[in-house]
């Protein structure tokens, strides 16, 4: 638990879409990783997480329906800073 401590230390505690604050007792707030990568429930292997959320469903459906800048411009740039960040990002030593 000290890593996702740190995680959402090293993120002021702030949703990295909307900026909102985590407020003690908030349980809504979520480590967000890319589903395509590892399992929907269950640990993330840690490449693939993305950022901290404070609600993961708009982002969930927007994958789905299908990536538009036109749509929801707020989580095409969330989503493009973390394929940024993955491809500047060396792969993990065996």
């Amino acid at each position: 638990m000290a890593a996702v401590r740190e995680f959402r230390e090293s993120r002021d505690h702030r949703c990295d879409i909307c900026k909102r604050q985590w407020q003690e007792g908030d349980n809504a707030f979520l480590i967000d990783h890319d589903g395509a990568c590892c399992p929907s429930r269950g640990p993330s292997c840690g490449k693939c997480v993305r950022g901290y959320l404070c609600n993961t469903q708009g982002l969930s459906w927007y994958e789905l329906v299908g990536r538009s800048v036109d749509v929801v411009p707020i989580f095409e740039d969330y989503l493009l800073r973390y394929e940024e960040h993955r491809r500047n990002v060396a792969p993990p030593e065996a």
